[in-house]
C-alpha cells in the first residue's frame, strides 16, 4: 500500500492480512532483540506462559521460583 493514498481501516481489518503480517513483523523483531541482548523472552504454550532461553533454541528455561 502506498503511504501516499489514504487508507480504508475498515477495509484493513475486515480483511486482516496486513495486521496479521505486521503482528508476526513485530514478534520476530522483538525475539531477535532478546536473542542480541542475550535476554529471556516469554511465550504463551498449552495455554501456559514459558520463559524461553536467550539462546534462541525455544526452549522453556526451568521454572522461576516467585520472590517475596
Amino acid at each position: 500500500m502506498k503511504r501516499d493514498q489514504p487508507k480504508d481501516i475498515g477495509k484493513i481489518f475486515r480483511d486482516g492480512t496486513l495486521i496479521d503480517q505486521a503482528l508476526e513483523d513485530a514478534a520476530l523483531e522483538s525475539k531477535q532483540a532478546h536473542q542480541r541482548r542475550r535476554l529471556s523472552s516469554v511465550a504463551w504454550r498449552d495455554g501456559e506462559i514459558v520463559w524461553l532461553d536467550p539462546e534462541g533454541t525455544g526452549q522453556p528455561e526451568p521454572r522461576r521460583k516467585s520472590g517475596g
